[in-house]
């Protein structure tokens, strides 16, 4: 089975080893940190001790990125793919993983790799590295981020790479002061996206499924709130930011206070969707579109994963958040 394209994961959990990143995207909010951390080897050991008996036998796609992944030291690159967690690993990369050749020094433990392909697509012609002798027991797709400034050029630059499969991403608002793209914009993406081979059929799907939700919000407010607070107790992309030891509620937040300690108590609490773990919602998840996304809303998971949502039925009621049911 290869992630992400008809994936019945119960949940993703994202390991994040290193803040730093070689490119400074203008969307994104790791380029304004100062103080760039990267996980320590004994605090990395640490932590693939107490989380080895958690995840085990659990239906858990572990993925793991930076900053960008390629910049960590080796040494601690070794820890974790050497692990016996026995699992097969999700990476992100903007290519620099590659260019290391780490994707082959541990293809034993990696089936999947995302690559962002570009910083931003400014050039409909822009080149970039395409990576065909990978081993192929490792997938690839590639990637880019999809926002206001760039539509212009998907039509070309699609067309540009047909040797190429895309898996784009639509530009979360992970620093204040980003706008959501609008329903027209969606519309006008779909447009361009609906005729194109190397874009997969479900991120179109997905497209379609914002603009229809979106619409439904503007005669119905209250049914988008209740998706997004679904979404928000969940937990279905945590991500543990080693560098500050934290666990965050999603892979999208960037505020610290939807956060919790990395702990073994903690670890259990999350794998048994356990919504006292965290204080309060994330800012972010007012706005966040990820849940249109991905297939864990409630429809999606009362069809393919019954078992899941009850457990977190069962989790809200215990905790008093009937609210969100």
């Amino acid at each position: 089975m290869k992630y992400p394209v008809e994936h019945k994961f119960a949940k993703q959990w994202w390991i994040s080893l290193s803040e730093a990143c070689n490119w400074k995207c203008w969307y994104c909010d790791f380029p304004m940190k100062k103080d760039i951390k990267t996980a320590d080897a004994d605090y990395l050991k640490w932590f693939l001790n107490i989380l080895k008996p958690v995840i085990k036998d659990k239906n858990i796609e572990i993925c793991v990125e930076g900053g960008e992944i390629g910049l960590v030291d080796p040494h601690i690159l070794d820890i974790f793919f050497n692990s016996d967690l026995d699992k097969s690993y999700t990476v992100t990369t903007n290519g620099l993983f590659m260019r290391q050749d780490y994707h082959n020094r541990y293809k034993d433990h990696i089936h999947y790799i995302l690559y962002h392909v570009v910083s931003d697509v400014t050039d409909p012609n822009v080149v970039f590295e395409k990576y065909k002798d990978t081993d192929p027991s490792i997938k690839i797709d590639y990637t880019i981020v999809i926002h206001k400034r760039n539509i212009k050029y998907l039509d070309e630059f699609f067309d540009n790479n047909k040797d190429c499969i895309f898996l784009p991403h639509l530009m979360q608002p992970r620093r204040p002061g980003l706008d959501f793209l609008s329903i027209e914009e969606f519309e006008q993406i779909y447009d361009i996206l609906k005729d194109k081979e190397n874009v997969y059929d479900h991120f179109k799907n997905r497209i379609l499924n914002i603009i229809q939700h979106l619409k439904e919000e503007q005669s119905d407010p209250t049914k988008l709130k209740k998706m997004r607070d679904f979404c928000a107790n969940v937990y279905h992309k945590p991500i543990f930011d080693l560098p500050n030891r934290l666990i965050k509620r999603c892979c999208i937040t960037i505020d610290n206070c939807d956060a919790a300690d990395i702990t073994e108590e903690n670890l259990y609490k999350l794998v048994n969707n356990d919504v006292s773990l965290f204080p309060k919602t994330d800012p972010i998840c007012d706005n966040c579109i990820a849940n249109f996304l991905w297939r864990h809303n409630p429809k999606w998971m009362l069809k393919y994963n019954r078992d899941e949502l009850m457990n977190i039925t069962r989790s809200l009621r215990r905790n008093n958040y009937h609210e969100v049911l």
